[in-house]
């Protein structure tokens, strides 16, 4: 949910990221133990997603120090096949993105205000986007 910390309500409990969240610590001991793991497994690939993916593109470079191969945001049932068939043949990007039934233009404006998506606990963030943009113009 919030793997780096970088949600509304942990950077406010965490005076702005100056100390560490507790959904960081876990998630920054998880990848510690998936890492030791791979090291048995030299092809295993890490890949990320979920609610908090947002947070591995802001920090692109802590998430390449991390050992992450992949991060997929957005809704992606309908070509998850072919997303892991891409990824098993090595001939796949390092981040994919999808939002199900949205224009590229809408998909940059969620980018911009997927924060304020979050911070309202929205279930459906692309709806709250197209909110938004009718809002601010």
């Amino acid at each position: 949910m919030d793997p780096m910390g970088l949600g509304p309500v942990s950077m406010m409990f965490t005076d702005g990221g100056k100390l560490t969240a507790y959904t960081k610590r876990k998630f920054l001991e998880l990848v510690g133990e998936i890492n030791r793991t791979r090291k048995k497994y030299p092809k295993a690939k890490l890949v990320l997603g979920g609610s908090g993916g947002w947070q591995m593109e802001v920090r692109d470079r802590d998430t390449k120090a991390l050992g992450v191969n992949h991060v997929v945001i957005g809704e992606c049932d309908h070509v998850i096949g072919d997303i892991y068939n891409d990824i098993e043949s090595n001939n796949s990007p390092s981040s994919f993105m999808f939002l199900a039934g949205r224009s590229w233009r809408i998909f940059r404006i969620f980018r911009v205000l997927q924060l304020m998506a979050l911070s309202r606990s929205c279930g459906d963030a692309a709806a709250t986007v197209s909110s938004a943009s009718l809002i601010s113009g």
